[in-house]
């Protein structure tokens, strides 16, 4: 009986077949081929496998990525070893070597077996998922992946503000952050706060001030100067001229 799992991974989306009792892999194994690619992992000893006529020898801290259809076999398994299998719908190109291996963090897979046996009890797959996500990422190492560089306006702009309260920030400073003109990027303030770039700007001071008179001690004076007022009439003033909205 196999469990699936729904993987998903920067790169794409997976299933993962899980056998059951594939928690404690058997020692030693008959031939057998998969119509889907077999990760093996070892932990704590060494393993010997024959696939398409090649002998190779697995050690702890490695995973093993078995080409769909290969013909293959657990010939060894020394005392001790963790070994855990499953396969997944990541079809290797035909072409490719019948096996690869990766080298993995052991203190990964000790906290990837760990979690087997956790969710073996509790029947949550939850973390396990995580683990294997992560592990799915190594079949893309050394392919180049970057950040997308279409920025999320809402998240930069609510941060712009937040890490520049206190300086004399200026809509030049976001629409330079944004790479947009000062027009574009007064815009996007009024779509995403409801308000124009000075109201923001005065509206995010007030609200960390608000917090640090709750939350300190420091006189307002003090306070007025932190969050980035000239003078303590300005942020009065400022404070004033916000409750009245």
């Amino acid at each position: 009986m196999y469990h699936e799992l729904s993987i998903r991974t920067p790169q794409r989306d997976f299933s993962v077949f899980l056998q059951k009792g594939f928690y404690n892999g058997r020692a030693r194994s008959p031939f057998h081929n998969h119509n889907y690619t077999e990760v093996q992992l070892i932990l704590n000893g060494n393993a010997t496998f024959a696939i398409e006529g090649q002998k190779c020898q697995v050690g702890s801290g490695t995973m093993l990525v078995i080409r769909r259809k290969a013909l293959h076999t657990c010939a060894e398994q020394e005392e001790g070893t963790l070994r855990s299998a499953f396969q997944i719908n990541c079809a290797l190109p035909e072409d490719a070597p019948p096996f690869q291996l990766y080298t993995v963090d052991e203190s990964l897979l000790r906290r990837f077996f760990e979690e087997i046996a956790r969710c073996g009890e509790t029947g949550d797959y939850t973390l396990l998922s995580a683990f294997i996500a992560l592990l799915c990422c190594y079949f893309y190492q050394g392919v180049p992946m970057e950040p997308n560089r279409v920025p999320d306006y809402g998240f930069a702009i609510h941060e712009f503000f937040l890490t520049h309260y206190n300086q004399d920030a200026r809509l030049s400073d976001l629409a330079d952050a944004l790479h947009l003109s000062e027009r574009q990027a007064e815009r996007l303030v009024l779509a995403h706060t409801g308000a124009t770039f000075r109201k923001t700007l005065a509206a995010t001071r007030a609200m960390i001030a608000k917090q640090l008179m709750h939350a300190t001690e420091m006189p307002l004076s003090q306070i007025a100067e932190y969050v980035g007022y000239r003078s303590y009439a300005g942020f009065w003033k400022a404070m004033k001229s916000l409750e009245a909205l």
